[in-house]
C-alpha cells in the first residue's frame, strides 16, 4: 500500500510585489493555514516517508511549516511542473508515503488523473471539489495498492481525503 500527499503551496504574496515568481514568500494568512494543516495531519498521524518539494520560496515555506524537521529534496523540475513531471518524480520514488509540495494547475491535474472514479461517496465528493477548486494549501489524499510508485497509473488512486483551508 502506497500514500501520496499533494499539497498545494500555501497563500503566497503577488509578484507585483516581489518581482520574481519564484521569490514569492508566503502571506500571513498562508502562514496560519500551513499550521492549521500541520494540525490536522498530526491529528491524522499523517507522516510522509519521503517529502519532493518545488524549489520556490513559497513551497519551501509551506513545507517547513507542515513538515518541520523532515528530509526534504528539492529537485528543480517541480517548480511549476507538469502533470507528467509531477508523476515522473512520483514513480521514482521510495517509500511508503510520499508528500509532493507544489504549484497549480499541475497538482489538481496530477490528481484529477491518478484518483478512481466514483459514482457517489465521499471520494467522488472529494474529486469533485478537486474539479471545482484546488485552493492554495489544499492537500489531496490518494492511496494505492501497488508494491511500487513505479506501478501507479490513471485512475488506479483511491482519493481518500480533500481537505482545503476552509474544511479545517
Amino acid at each position: 500500500m502506497k500514500r501520496l500527499f499533494l499539497l498545494r503551496h500555501a497563500k503566497a504574496a503577488s509578484d507585483r510585489s516581489v518581482g520574481e515568481d519564484a521569490l514569492r514568500p508566503l502571506t500571513a494568512r498562508g502562514r496560519e493555514d500551513a499550521a492549521a494543516l500541520a494540525r490536522h495531519l498530526a491529528a491524522k498521524k499523517y507522516r510522509p516517508d519521503s517529502v519532493l518539494c518545488s524549489p520556490a520560496l513559497r513551497t519551501r515555506q509551506t513545507c517547513e511549516i507542515v513538515q518541520p524537521g523532515a528530509a526534504v529534496a528539492f529537485p528543480s523540475e517541480l517548480y511549476l511542473a507538469s502533470c507528467e513531471t509531477i508523476l515522473a518524480h512520483i514513480r521514482s520514488a521510495g517509500g511508503d508515503a510520499l508528500m509532493i509540495v507544489g504549484h497549480n494547475p499541475g497538482l489538481e491535474q496530477c490528481a484529477g488523473f491518478l484518483a478512481r472514479r466514483h459514482p457517489d461517496g465521499p471520494a467522488h465528493r472529494h474529486l469533485q471539489a478537486i474539479g471545482e477548486k484546488f485552493p492554495t494549501c489544499a492537500l489531496a489524499v490518494l492511496e494505492f495498492d501497488v508494491g511500487q510508485w513505479s506501478a501507479i497509473d490513471e485512475g488506479e488512486g483511491e482519493l481518500t481525503a480533500f481537505v482545503s483551508p476552509k474544511s479545517l
